[in-house]
């Protein structure tokens, strides 16, 4: 198990460098294109929040849309005076200046460009007479597509934590009827998140995903009618977790069983056998089978465990998936074989 989940955790990590990459160009090749999505947010070193400015309109959380105008309200306090040059940065998109209207206040206008999508950073400035820039407290605003998304995804649907503290970023796009997509990541944007499991992972309104305790958890994004969802594995690789009984959450069907056609002292005989996933929510790998309770003179291969191939290689079986498997049994006796099935979430050797 320790083998089988260190190369899938080294997989996802390569994926998700992979993935933050594509959005960090996305954004940078946004700029030029109908199909623009905005800067993120970035932390580290910033400008010390200036008290004397402060942003009025638009509030915190307010929602436009491509081609909307946003009007911005500025404020100075005393013992600043209308004398100062005034403005507000949109991160990601430009600066706008700010005549004055009456008393500290100024205003200014911007219309959103079309196809621009996604959280909007809003902070106010002023300048003063020494050509100095003091810039106030910034406020968060969406920009979302108008009309809701045909599909949402993620662009990685499986994480491997350390239950150590680890977490992760998910990437969740939309997809409109238009033909563009938008990062839907941002709670701004109309997107919910919902954890099965917060014993094992909790998630943020903005999809950061957080380790909590050795187990897996299904992360469920939904927006506009859409879902889709993230299967979180969080494990140790130095301390395995214990296979997880998933039986409850399968269908298992089994076929006729086939016998060899010249059987020698050890007959063989065949079964195929369907494990359908009948749960709401993905069943994340690892997967396999176990075929225990056999009668006295029937033996199988790898101590009755078998891995399953999970379609298309993916990581998790989807809710209404199946898998097929194919079982031998070496028979001695004469005894029909009888034997109890359950599916688990772990490694087969």
């Amino acid at each position: 198990m320790k083998g089988t989940h260190m190369k899938i955790r080294q997989v996802l990590a390569q994926a998700l460098v992979l993935a933050s990459m594509c959005v960090a160009l996305g954004v940078a090749a946004g700029a030029a294109a109908t199909d623009t999505a905005l800067a993120p947010m970035r932390g580290g070193a910033r400008t010390p929040v200036d008290p004397r400015v402060n942003l009025i309109s638009p509030a915190a959380g307010t929602i436009f849309a491509p081609g909307d105008t946003i009007n911005v309200v500025v404020e100075l306090m005393p013992p600043l005076t209308a004398g100062n040059t005034v403005g507000a940065g949109l991160k990601g998109l430009t600066h706008v200046s700010a005549r004055w209207t009456k008393d500290l206040r100024f205003a200014a206008t911007f219309r959103l460009p079309p196809g621009v999508t996604g959280p909007l950073e809003i902070a106010p400035d002023f300048t003063d007479e020494g050509g100095h820039t003091f810039v106030g407290a910034s406020i968060v605003v969406g920009v979302k597509p108008a009309g809701a998304p045909q599909r949402i995804e993620f662009l990685t649907n499986n994480l491997f934590l350390n239950p150590k503290g680890e977490s992760a970023q998910l990437y969740l796009s939309g997809h409109y009827a238009w033909g563009g997509k938008a990062d839907l990541r941002s709670s701004l944007m109309g997107t919910t998140y919902t954890t099965s499991n917060s014993t094992v992972a909790t998630v943020s309104g903005d999809g950061s995903v957080q380790a909590v305790g050795p187990g897996w958890a299904v992360i469920t994004a939904a927006n506009g009618g859409q879902r889709d969802f993230a299967t979180v594995v969080v494990e140790d690789p130095a301390h395995p977790n214990p296979p997880i009984d998933l039986t409850d959450q399968v269908a298992i069907r089994r076929g006729p069983m086939r016998k060899e056609s010249n059987p020698r002292v050890w007959r063989s005989d065949y079964q195929q056998v369907t494990i359908t996933n009948t749960s709401p929510l993905p069943l994340p790998g690892a997967l396999f089978l176990a075929v225990t309770g056999l009668p006295q003179d029937v033996m199988q291969k790898n101590d009755g465990r078998h891995r399953l191939q999970r379609p298309g290689q993916g990581l998790s079986l989807l809710p209404g998936q199946s898998v097929t498997v194919d079982l031998d049994f070496l028979n001695r006796g004469k005894a029909a074989i009888a034997y109890t099935a359950k599916v688990y979430h772990g490694d087969a050797d």
